[in-house]
């Protein structure tokens, strides 16, 4: 099992919890990153940033799989639905979007 942290760099650490210790970092984002959250299997994580950006990460390999760009201001919030289909983000330019997983948009 992982735990991820976002850091200002744009930077995400993936850290074990069996261990305690830091594993890899991902590298995807330009600016801070705010919020880091789960897919409900613990496939992927979806990270939000003051790039204005979503990046959608693959846990096991560490990689990005592709980035949701709309936002025009930071993203600050990102949930995930129960089915892990959909992300719902929030942004400082005052909207809300909803993501389509499957269809990357």
């Amino acid at each position: 099992k992982m735990a991820f942290c976002g850091f200002n760099g744009g930077n995400i650490q993936s850290i074990s919890l069996s261990e305690g210790k830091r594993e890899k970092v991902l590298r995807g984002h330009s600016e801070q990153v705010n919020v880091v959250v789960m897919t409900p299997d613990y496939s992927r994580i979806i990270s939000g940033s003051d790039d204005n950006n979503l990046v959608v990460w693959n846990t096991k390999k560490g990689t990005a799989e592709f980035v949701l760009s709309g936002h025009s201001g930071d993203v600050t919030s990102v949930a995930v639905t129960i089915d892990g289909k959909k992300i719902i983000s929030g942004a400082r330019d005052n909207t809300v979007r909803v993501w389509d997983i499957d269809r990357k948009r």
